[in-house]
């Protein structure tokens, strides 16, 4: 078998798109070249609607992903959602916001607290917790842990097509030499 040599960026941006204990190098490797070959590169930029009030970058364009496979969301901003039809005001624009917000929507669903809570991999309870970063829903009846912005995102990606609900989300990595794609416009829909 060939041996290569893959960069640390690299490395942990195919880390990302790995599925703990489950994926290898080729595994993850292999469905990019997947999604490639389907016409959908993750992450070539391609033009895209843009949705009121989210920046493009310098080029005009908007890097799409596909949710299912997204690059490291750290140091990004978020800068329009669409869930269901129904723009977030700015002040709403937030990684954890959105993971709620798909929350709440499944409890109006019809989904009770057990069930809700089944369905979340981060951390959640029924009932009230308040400490340790847990933030409580009454309408929901279950507590949930803060996330970061990878985990949040995911979360609230995975309930968003298990239920079927539109969800999309436009954001911007910040102008950090951490980010891994300083000042570009990424897109993301379910």
């Amino acid at each position: 078998m060939p041996s290569i040599d893959i960069d640390e960026a690299t490395n942990l941006r195919l880390q990302s798109m790995a599925k703990p204990l489950v994926d290898t190098y080729d595994s993850v490797i292999r469905r990019l070249l997947d999604l490639y070959e389907q016409g959908s590169s993750a992450a070539t930029p391609a033009p895209t609607t843009v949705m009121p009030g989210a920046p493009l970058t310098d080029d005009g364009r908007i890097m799409t992903f596909d949710w299912r496979n997204p690059p490291q969301l750290a140091h990004t901003t978020v800068t329009a959602v669409n869930l269901e039809g129904v723009m977030f005001p700015k002040a709403d624009c937030y990684w954890n916001t959105i993971m709620i917000r798909v929350i709440k929507l499944m409890s109006e669903q019809g989904h009770d607290a057990s069930a809700i809570k089944d369905a979340l991999s981060v951390n959640a309870m029924v009932g009230q917790k308040v400490d340790n970063g847990y933030k409580y829903l009454p309408s929901v009846g279950i507590s949930v842990q803060g996330q970061d912005s990878n985990a949040a995102f995911r979360q609230a990606f995975e309930l968003a097509d298990k239920l079927g609900i539109k969800l999309e989300v436009q954001f911007r990595w910040q102008n950090k030499e951490e980010a891994l794609y300083p000042n570009r416009v990424g897109s993301f829909i379910v």
